[in-house]
């Protein structure tokens, strides 16, 4: 029966992620004549189908598991949904099976349909200069194999330098004589009988194949082996022996190879966890794509190419004169992202590239986002902008205001002006930067204890008559969050803002994973020449420290701007995005229009800049973020400085400037 070969639009969801759309083209033959399993499907981006063939973008190739006996390329699980996402073409192939077919049969099966989509991927929008091989249990060993042992690629035309990389998930047969003999010894200590259709069989019962079947025999260096991840079960001895085996044998030959175990799992889990927030394997996965990615390439879905290395060219002069260490840059309308790139280096001295993905410490870009938590809950009426601080906090109800003071005195009394909620969020408290508590740096005392002494701190001015930049306002009303919801801020955020909008990278402590991504900080060198490395000195080391480090609604957050944007669009679209409603228009409105009082020069919303056409947020170290009303785009711009030489602190009006003219607004 001949394959039906049809596209369909699919809306996908998984726990704390968002909906997103994908574009599915399934069941299309790669081999002729065909059999009813020379098929593959491919995912793309929904908005790759509007584009055609601008952009290219990785491609990850799957190999379903199964024994070699059963299995489908409809086990993908969350994948699709995950890497499509992130910008890449998904690919899931069918194969035969043993018994209808021998082993060498059932390899250049997945090797033709390799074959084909580098041949024919770039009609899909993928880039066959890009191509990720991974598969699981049974289709972790033909991964593998393929990776290591030309002959069955070259058959199809396929190079080795056409594969940025290969991750085997859970497989026992990198080795086939090892656990042949294990399995088998296992059985016999047992006085078991031996397996009927155990491995010895499957591979053709001659040791030779099984020699020949293993990806151990055929690495060696020089070959062009792309980069290896190697996922496994760490609780599982046969997989955790091969994985490590395997691993040793490429690191010998020079190939770059991560080991990884995932512990608290299981076979099956591993490979359905793929793609969870939080899950440990997840996050190697992330990292190795974007360790073995091309740079200056966008990584979103919907991103203009063409208008990408446009604004990277503008911007890359400031790398070349050392006045910029490096940046991501983000553009986005309502609709999506339609510039995504990378330019100069996440660290200078290594020459470590910088990538789309990079993290960042966004500092008081954090404030904004504390105070879309805070309209939440007055949306919901739990809260009122006009309620007193005391009211909620009750420690506030002794407060004093400076009146006059020198180096000798100073004279208290009490505010004439009660101080609000809104007051908090306009820095028109009278509340000081910090409290004299915060030191050395600003993230040590729980959120509580903050804010306690800021309410035994003497008002700088009387509520509401000036406007004094305060982080010590903005932490105050993250703790009324806390009393009112009955959670600590952070998992109202995570919980309330951050999990559901899909801004997974975006917390105040790193993981290790996160730590690795995050751009190293810079600062002017010696006579303001060159850039010398720094460290962000208002956060407490290690940033992944859990119990040394609490969190800062003020300016504590790290990010990417895949992340950023989410936020940003949500507000552009009047608090709503891709179907959910997450802030009120009226909440909106607020938040990013001039809430400080008549005759208060300064335009400031709630946790926002409002100048001119823009609202949005800068950050200690030189990010940026802010919707252009003017030109419908959203602009997302970080970088890791503390300070810039020569020209540098242009480079961010220049990227402005470059992608309003290549995106004709």
């Amino acid at each position: 029966m001949k394959p039906a070969h049809f596209a369909v639009l699919l809306l996908l969801a998984a726990p704390c992620r968002f909906v997103a759309a994908q574009h599915l083209q399934a069941n299309i033959p790669y081999a002729n004549p065909a059999h009813e399993r020379h098929v593959l499907d491919i995912y793309t981006p929904a908005a790759a189908a509007s584009q055609g063939g601008q952009v290219s973008r990785p491609v990850v190739f799957w190999i379903h598991g199964g024994g070699w006996q059963t299995g489908d390329k409809s086990d993908v699980q969350i994948k699709p949904q995950v890497l499509t996402e992130r910008g890449y073409v998904f690919v899931s192939t069918n194969y035969r099976l043993l018994p209808d077919v021998d082993m060498e049969t059932l390899i250049r099966d997945v090797a033709m349909s390799l074959g084909w989509v580098h041949k024919n991927i770039a009609k899909h929008g993928g880039d066959p200069g890009q191509i990720y091989v991974m598969g699981h249990s049974a289709g972790a060993q033909l991964a593998a194999l393929l990776c290591v042992d030309e002959r069955y690629l070259k058959e199809q035309g396929v190079p080795f330098s056409a594969l940025r990389g290969c991750v085997p998930v859970d497989g026992d047969t990198y080795d086939i004589p090892a656990i042949i003999t294990t399995a088998e010894l296992r059985q016999t200590v047992h006085q078991l009988p031996l397996p009927t259709v155990g491995h010895r069989v499957k591979f053709g019962g001659d040791p030779r194949k099984h020699v020949d079947f293993s990806a151990v025999t055929h690495v060696a260096a020089d070959k062009g082996i792309p980069p290896f991840l190697i996922l496994h079960v760490a609780g599982q001895p046969d997989v955790t022996a091969q994985a490590k085996r395997f691993g040793a044998v490429l690191e010998a030959a020079g190939v770059p190879t991560r080991v990884y175990g995932a512990r608290e799992s299981t076979h099956r889990k591993l490979n359905g966890d793929l793609g969870k927030p939080g899950d440990g394997a997840t996050a190697e996965l992330y990292q190795f794509l974007a360790r073995t990615g091309q740079t200056r390439v966008p990584a979103s879905a919907g991103a203009n190419s063409e208008a990408t290395r446009k604004i990277v060219a503008a911007v890359q002069p400031y790398v070349d004169r050392q006045e910029l260490a490096g940046a991501v840059m983000l553009v986005a309308d309502r609709q999506g992202i339609v510039c995504h790139g990378a330019v100069g280096f996440a660290d200078v001295e290594a020459k470590q590239a910088m990538r789309p993905d990079a993290m960042f410490w966004i500092a008081s870009q954090s404030k904004p986002i504390t105070a879309a938590a805070v309209m939440m809950l007055v949306d919901e009426g739990k809260l009122s902008l006009d309620d007193p601080v005391e009211k909620h906090l009750p420690e506030f109800a002794e407060s004093m205001v400076v009146v006059e003071q020198d180096a000798q005195q100073r004279q208290l009394r009490r505010p004439r002006q009660t101080m609000l909620v809104r007051h908090l969020l306009s820095h028109t408290s009278g509340l000081p930067f910090r409290s004299a508590l915060e030191v050395p740096t600003l993230d040590r005392l729980p959120l509580a204890d903050r804010v306690r002494s800021y309410a035994m701190t003497p008002l700088d001015h009387e509520p509401a008559s000036k406007y004094q930049y305060s982080n010590a306002g903005i932490n105050t009303a993250a703790r009324i969050i806390e009393v009112i919801s009955g959670q600590s801020f952070e998992q109202f955020l995570d919980e309330r803002l951050l999990k559901p909008l899909g801004m997974h990278d975006t917390t105040f402590w790193p993981t290790d994973e996160q730590v690795a991504r995050i751009a190293k900080s810079y600062q002017p060198g010696p006579e303001k020449r060159g850039l010398a490395a720094t460290t962000i000195s208002q956060l407490q080391y290690p940033l992944s420290d859990t119990a040394g480090r609490t969190p800062m609604p003020a300016g504590g957050l790290f990010s990417t701007a895949t992340d950023m944007v989410r936020f940003y669009r949500m507000l552009a679209n009047g608090g709503q995005l891709d179907g959910r409603r997450y802030l009120s228009e009226e909440a909106v409105s607020q938040l990013t229009t001039k809430q400080t009082p008549e005759g208060v020069p300064t335009e400031y919303g709630l946790g926002f800049s409002t100048g001119g056409d823009r609202f949005g947020h800068g950050g200690a170290y030189s990010t940026n973020s802010y919707f252009d009303r003017k030109h419908g785009l959203i602009f997302i711009w970080l970088v890791q400085h503390a300070g810039f030489p020569g020209e540098g602190g242009k480079a961010q009006e220049t990227f402005r400037q470059a992608a309003i003219e290549a995106l004709g607004r």
